[in-house]
């Protein structure tokens, strides 16, 4: 080909066809320059097809990470409620004339843990890794920053602070009040019982009541900053999965 362009140049001039020459040498300019503007063309169209499949990973496994914590943290809102209605069961049975049984043992352990959040951010770390600018909607991107940046780390924050009020306060004055701590095989998990020393004069103490009272708090306290959290992860995933499924 090329052999053939410097034949048809040397007619060109030999013939002293300088115009068509003119002509033709402008003519294979554009020719050349428009093959170079396809190619930047098709090498930007492949880089934005590259970032566009790496951005639809990263999101994919965002939403995975978030439906993961939002099955966790439901649960984390069940054993909540699960504690509270424990401590209610207790209260009734101390405004009352029953006497200990086992079952009350096992609302007696019960109340005595608390919930810890457990967050996969694995995705959220890649991404970072990757770098925030993968992700072309700002909302998108600026809601799952504000998720894991400041949701989910307020979120620890809190658990640290029923962590602290349990081991701090609760537990060491709720314990001395049992005489045994055992564990009871039932048909589906081992439960942990609490034997009052005296059942009969926990009916009479004010402080006992208090500190059933002060568990109930933190757990009604995790209940609120629960009911906080899962509706903006919720949220984030629904803009993600949208966002997805419109773009595939």
């Amino acid at each position: 080909m090329i052999t053939f362009f410097r034949k048809l140049r040397k007619k060109f001039i030999g013939g002293g066809n300088v115009r068509k020459y003119l002509l033709y040498a402008v003519g294979e300019i554009m020719l050349v320059v428009v093959g170079i503007l396809i190619a930047l063309q098709v090498n930007n169209w492949n880089e934005d097809r590259k970032a566009k499949i790496l951005e639809t990973e990263v999101l994919k496994e965002l939403s995975s990470d978030m439906q993961q914590d939002i099955l966790s943290l439901e649960n984390d809102v069940a054993l909540n409620k699960r504690f509270i209605n424990s401590i209610l069961i207790i209260k009734k049975a101390l405004n009352s004339d029953q006497a200990y049984h086992d079952s009350l043992g096992a609302h007696f352990a019960t109340i005595n843990f608390n919930t810890t959040y457990t967050m996969k951010i694995s995705g959220y770390e890649n991404l970072k890794s990757i770098g925030l600018q993968v992700i072309t909607e700002d909302q998108i991107r600026k809601a799952i920053t504000d998720l894991y940046g400041s949701v989910y780390s307020f979120l620890k924050e809190t658990e640290e602070a029923a962590e602290l009020a349990m081991n701090g306060h609760f537990s060491p004055k709720y314990i001395s009040h049992f005489k045994s701590i055992r564990t009871r095989s039932g048909m589906s998990a081992r439960r942990n019982l609490y034997t009052p020393v005296d059942f009969e004069a926990l009916k009479e103490d004010v402080e006992f009541s208090l500190l059933l009272d002060y568990n109930r708090s933190i757990k009604e306290e995790n209940l609120f900053n629960l009911g906080r959290t899962l509706p903006q992860i919720k949220d984030t995933k629904t803009m993600i999965d949208d966002y997805l499924n419109s773009t595939n």
